[in-house]
């Protein structure tokens, strides 16, 4: 861990990388959002108290602060994983949007959710006959058996960050998706990006003299 908290938030750090994990490996809507919560719960908390032990100190107070700052305003990921957190904490609506994983037919045509089952006859596409297939999709809605001449590509279940809002003593707080976090551009609207950007330019910040 970094040397100006020790081993201090060993607990904290290793919650925010089982929760990235998770992330990575969800392959439902349901397992996004648990992940995806998880982590900006994890993630908030891990910040939350390395402020706190770098305040501890007269030699790091300096340290705390600016991390305070960071994560209050001046960091736009930062900021929109707090917000994010507070969102999931207490308002109604949802941070994200969670999508099942999709099979999709004759590029982009149709898509099937998971744990269908279709069959098409004298199917037809740009006026040019296709015949009949038939296509079965699995619980991650990937394309299990498909039978005929049309070609299937598979979507993987996913999360769109939506702008976030939440309200603090009376006060409207918003916080659109981020381009960056930690000064670093991140690919838009991924959480991927978003999680691992911040948690490594965390571990850089707590390492630096």
């Amino acid at each position: 861990m970094p040397p100006k908290v020790g081993k201090k938030l060993d607990w904290e750090f290793a919650l925010a990388r089982e929760a990235m994990d998770s992330l990575a490996a969800a392959g439902t809507p349901q397992e996004l959002r648990k992940a995806w919560e998880q982590y900006t719960t994890a993630f908030g908390r891990l910040v939350g108290k390395s402020i706190t032990l770098l305040k501890d100190k007269p030699e790091t107070r300096g340290r705390g602060d600016k991390l305070h700052k960071l994560s209050n305003d001046q960091d736009e990921g930062l900021r929109y994983l707090r917000l994010s957190r507070n969102a999931t904490e207490h308002s109604l609506d949802l941070p994200a949007q969670y999508s099942p994983g999709t099979a999709v037919l004759g590029n982009g045509l149709v898509a099937l959710p998971p744990n269908t089952h279709v069959q098409f006859s004298n199917f037809a596409f740009n006026q040019e006959a296709k015949g009949n297939f038939e296509v079965k999709t699995g619980p991650y809605g990937f394309p299990q058996d498909l039978k005929g001449p049309v070609q299937a590509a598979f979507v993987p279940a996913n999360i769109k960050l939506k702008e976030v809002k939440t309200v603090h003593n009376g006060k409207q707080r918003i916080a659109p998706v981020p381009k960056t976090v930690w000064g670093n551009a991140i690919r838009l609207g991924s959480p991927g990006a978003l999680a691992d950007g911040a948690y490594k330019g965390l571990v850089e910040f707590l390492s630096q003299d």
